[in-house]
């Protein structure tokens, strides 16, 4: 059984100003047929993202995005807040085992 957290804050509003309360992930999952029939995942990745300001534009805070950002000199929220949401998202992504099961942070485009 598959469970992926995270994704509620892509869908919800909150009344409260927090960046932590803006911060969620889209999960990429590739599936691949087997020889038997049967299924399994070929490639899963993630991609944490934000919600900027009032207009809630969703932002992707990946790492290949942070450097697109940074060389164009934009942020979703600020750069210093952009690259401590990532790291958050990372930290808890990780903790919950997604390395162990060969999920990886969206490579980019």
């Amino acid at each position: 059984m598959w469970i992926v957290y995270g994704l509620g804050n892509t869908i919800a509003a909150h009344l409260t100003p927090d960046i932590r309360n803006t911060e969620g992930l889209l999960v990429r999952a590739d599936f691949r047929q087997k020889d038997d029939g049967g299924w399994e995942v070929g490639e899963l990745r993630w991609l944490p993202a934000t919600w900027n300001g009032p207009g809630h534009r969703w932002c992707p805070v990946a790492g290949f995005n942070l450097e697109r950002m940074a060389a164009a000199e934009v942020s979703c929220v600020s750069a210093v807040e952009d690259a401590a949401s990532r790291a958050r998202t990372k930290a808890t992504v990780e903790s919950m085992g997604a390395a162990e099961a060969d999920a990886v942070e969206w490579p980019g485009e």
